[in-house]
């Protein structure tokens, strides 16, 4: 579904009569108040179905730049008050010193959001957080950046001015299945080559601010965190990014619980998934646990039973495997292997280019994993995780010919 946020924020500005002496004794400086006006919520900046921007009780502020008369080599900018007002309808009132020249015709200024002070005022660029930590129902506040679109000129004792805000940010709400409910979820990575994540830079005091804008995409990956976030099995994620269309290239999600690590990568070629400012763009993955078989075994039961005889492996994050069995033999005998896992299932093929005699739905626990044959589900195997013994030897993989293999059977 695509939502379409629209922002309104009416200013008006209120001209006090207090006089201060000018730093140069020949003119004097008036302060004017700019107040906007807009309803508030129990969060900082988030969505709802009315697709209205709603604020917190404190903590908001924008950053005001502007300058006098047609002098825009000389901006200034100031913050917008902490403690803003709260009506009883609703509404707040944030409120802004700026500090003009007396007797100049006129003034024009922008504003943007969340506060940031600039050293250079005149190219403002802000960047979208790369950690990010929304809610179940909303993005994260500190990720959104809000800019008027077009310059405020105001020119005498006007009553009232109207400042439109747009966003450019592009919005993502991923539903991830598959997560096992009740798991913590530490964080969530999404990554691309599009690399989504970045920054824009905009003149906040010229024309179609927005028009003219620049998004620079300079990173892969955004983490998503939240505090005390426990999986459901259909678990939202909220994020924003630069405006980047992935359609064509590609995506990843990896997901950290306390018990597992998932993993998703989806191709987009031929299919399309394009995030654009101020748009939801609405999508599901589905994610299997990552299986790290990483580590050192020994089978200690086999088709339910002690087996009578010997398997160790050695497994790396490569997925290598190196076996040692001792099954028809008094001496240990060495493999090794090139295992691959797709789905939950591996398969490999050894040193000497022979495939292993089964493929295996794997399953890990702990220090326990299991193994069942593909095509036999009586054929269950059962490896704990120890020490791999001294006796072991670590000499060249064991090649055999088809005269012994018939003697000697490997055991994959």
């Amino acid at each position: 579904m695509k939502k379409i946020l629209y922002i309104v924020l009416f200013a008006a500005l209120a001209l006090q009569g207090c006089n201060t002496e000018s730093v140069d004794s020949m003119s004097k400086l008036t302060k004017s108040t700019i107040r906007i006006v807009t309803e508030i919520g129990d969060t900082r900046t988030y969505i709802t179905d009315d697709n209205k921007i709603h604020w917190a009780e404190s903590g908001e502020q924008l950053n005001i730049i502007y300058y006098s008369d047609n002098n825009s080599s000389e901006l200034s900018q100031t913050p917008t008050h902490a403690d803003y007002t709260i009506e009883s309808d609703g509404r707040i009132i944030f409120s802004a010193d700026i500090m003009t020249v007396e007797g100049v015709a006129s003034h024009t200024l922008g504003a943007f959001y969340p506060y940031q002070h600039v050293a250079q005022s005149s190219s403002v660029v802000l960047t979208i957080p790369q950690a990010q930590s929304p809610t179940a129902e909303s993005y994260d506040p500190t990720s959104d950046i809000l800019v008027s679109r077009e310059p405020i000129v105001i020119e005498g004792d006007v009553e009232g001015i109207k400042v439109s805000l747009s966003r450019m940010v592009a919005f993502a709400k991923m539903t991830l299945k598959g997560i096992g409910a009740g798991e913590i979820i530490e964080k969530v990575i999404f990554s691309s080559s599009a690399k989504p994540a970045g920054s824009v830079e905009f003149k906040v005091h010229e024309a179609a601010t927005v028009e003219n804008a620049v998004w620079y995409n300079e990173y892969e990956d955004i983490e998503i965190t939240r505090e005390n976030w426990v999986a459901t099995g259909e678990d939202v994620v909220w994020m924003t990014t630069v405006p980047t269309n992935l359609s064509g290239t590609d995506f990843t999600v990896t997901v950290v619980t306390d018990k597992h690590s998932y993993t998703k990568s989806v191709d987009l070629t031929s299919r399309t998934l394009d995030f654009k400012r101020g748009d939801i763009a609405t999508f599901r993955v589905t994610l299997e646990p990552t299986l790290d078989l990483s580590g050192s075994w020994k089978l200690t039961e086999w088709r339910g039973v002690k087996p009578s005889f010997e398997v160790y492996m050695q497994i790396d994050q490569n997925n290598n495997v190196t076996m040692w069995q001792r099954i028809t033999s008094r001496e240990w005998e060495r493999y090794q292997s090139e295992a691959t896992i797709e789905s939950g299932v591996i398969s490999g093929i050894y040193s000497d280019g022979v495939e292993w005699r089964a493929s295996y739905n794997v399953t890990i626990d702990g220090d326990s994993m299991t193994w069942t044959d593909t095509t036999d589900a009586t054929d269950i195997s059962v490896y704990s995780r120890v020490e791999l013994p001294e006796e072991l030897p670590q000499s060249s993989p064991t090649t055999q010919t088809s005269a012994t293999r018939a003697v000697s059977e490997r055991f994959l």
